[in-house]
């Protein structure tokens, strides 16, 4: 994901900076001198962009899952009964399966 942010607004720079390059009637090497720099530069700042996009997302993610286990009283299973603490929480006898 950092990557894509990166190379996204990279290339992003770059074609902005050709459009407005031309427009303004600059020469060939001038434009894409610029548009390059401007490639390279806003590359590494879509990088720590990128970055702190997938740091917020793992965050996030993480307190989600917490949030949800925390919920579920730890059981993956939504429909799973917690284990017994006490030996008096124990059943005695499995109870078996209703017929239709």
């Amino acid at each position: 994901m950092v990557r894509r942010v990166a190379g996204c607004l990279g290339l992003l720079a770059f074609a902005v900076c050709l459009i407005a390059g031309l427009n303004a009637g600059n020469s060939t090497a001038t434009v894409l001198s610029n548009a390059l720099a401007a490639l390279g530069v806003t590359f590494v700042v879509g990088l720590v962009v990128g970055a702190m996009a997938q740091k917020m997302l793992d965050e996030n993610v993480a307190a989600a899952a917490a949030k949800a286990a925390d919920a579920d009283g730890g059981a993956s299973d939504p429909h799973a009964r917690p284990a017994p603490k006490r030996k008096s929480e124990i059943p005695e006898r499995i109870p078996e399966a209703r017929g239709r």
